[in-house]
């Protein structure tokens, strides 16, 4: 990977600094670029071939057909059992990248089909990420924050109904039983708690088996909201 100073909506003049890399040293004043207003996609056409990927303070670019270097979405998807902290962890995150004005958008997963009768059969949350995201990509969004419980265990599909082939990272959020009980009592009671805490239990031991070993696991037991999203944050490099 290539490290630059240049941000994605920073148009190099002439004269400014120059772009270093493994290549060698560019001048922006060899770089053209042009904007695409429909889905805010910048495409940066070098008179030479650049052969790396590069990553900018907000973005990455990866090498393109005819020597054009097009910006690539990046997706976490954070996964973990009931009572994890996952729509906390998410918010935090939102929360840390908007006061660094970074774009992205967050997904709960469980809305997109949640009604009833459940229409899991139908395919229905997969169709309707890809037309929410398709919607914030024509306004130029290129990040996303995904929550789900089984997530991380479903990365290649989510990313495939994305449908813009995007930088993919799995987050498992975990904790102990005990403390997935003492977060769950806090919205559920009597039989439903009993409910979502024994299909909580059963369903970190399925993730703690299951999750492919690329999928960062992070432990919210002896740390807060803040500390997680931080620590993720400092993982994504966002």
């Amino acid at each position: 990977m290539v490290s630059s100073g240049i941000a994605s909506d920073t148009k190099p003049q002439p004269g400014s600094a120059s772009l270093s890399t493994r290549a060698g040293t560019w001048d922006p004043a060899l770089i053209a670029v042009s904007q695409y207003p429909a889905s805010k996609q910048r495409r940066w056409s070098f008179r030479h071939r650049f052969p790396f990927p590069m990553i900018t303070a907000d973005c990455i670019f990866f090498l393109g057909p005819g020597g054009c270097v097009t910006t690539v979405d990046q997706a976490v998807f954070i996964g973990g059992r009931a009572g994890v902290g996952k729509t906390s962890v998410a918010m935090a995150l939102h929360s840390l990248l908007a006061g660094r004005g970074v774009r992205h958008c967050v997904i709960e997963g469980d809305n997109l089909d949640l009604a009833y009768p459940e229409p899991w059969e139908h395919g229905l949350a997969a169709r309707n990420l890809q037309a929410m995201w398709a919607n914030y990509r024509e306004l130029g969004y290129d990040r996303l924050i995904y929550t789900n419980t089984v997530s991380v265990l479903e990365m290649d599909s989510l990313a495939a109904a994305m449908g813009t082939n995007p930088v993919v990272r799995g987050i498992l959020l975990t904790a102990t039983d005990r403390s997935a009980l003492e977060r769950l009592s806090l919205r559920e009671r009597g039989a439903e708690l009993e409910r979502h805490a024994a299909r909580s239990n059963a369903m970190a031991k399925i993730l703690a088996d299951q999750a492919p070993t690329n999928v960062l696991a992070v432990d919210t037991d002896t740390k807060g909201i803040e500390q997680v999203a931080g620590e993720i944050l400092l993982h994504l490099g966002w």
